[in-house]
């Protein structure tokens, strides 16, 4: 997983017992969908192509090997899944709605007239996680 109880609790402040185990592993798996079907290569994410989809081990969970990541990344990982860790404990665990938000590659903006697709507790870690070029924000025109 990309974070322990005692990394929420040291990252948000709150009660360990808000960060159980179902709630860390729901956190990552939210975030693996956020950053869709790529690889992390050290600094950068590159786009998985069918074989290397095959060779994936079977004994690794997540997208992300964090041992490959930069500092800032790490910590851009670790604040996203403390943020959703904090907004599924207060929604009951349930996952923002897939209908108004956005878990592909491209950003989230907020217009003045309309309210943001990202729940508010999540736009701080969310722009974290974007800046620090995780999600793939390129548009491919064919």
């Amino acid at each position: 997983m990309y974070l322990s109880a005692e990394e929420f609790v040291e990252l948000t402040g709150k009660d360990e017992e808000q960060a159980t185990e179902q709630r860390i592993a729901l956190a990552c798996m939210l975030l693996d969908a956020r950053l869709g079907s790529r690889s992390a290569h050290r600094g950068r994410i590159a786009q998985l192509d069918y074989e290397t989809v095959l060779d994936f081990p079977p004994d690794r969970e997540w997208i992300l090997d964090m041992d490959k990541l930069y500092t800032y990344q790490q910590s851009a990982v670790k604040q996203w899944v403390a943020h959703m860790i904090g907004y599924l404990h207060d929604n009951q665990d349930q996952a923002p709605d897939a209908a108004t938000l956005s878990l592909g590659r491209f950003s989230v903006s907020k217009n003045a007239d309309e309210v943001s697709p990202v729940p508010a507790q999540l736009q701080y870690a969310d722009g974290l996680l974007a800046t620090s070029r995780l999600v793939k924000r390129q548009v491919k025109m064919s």
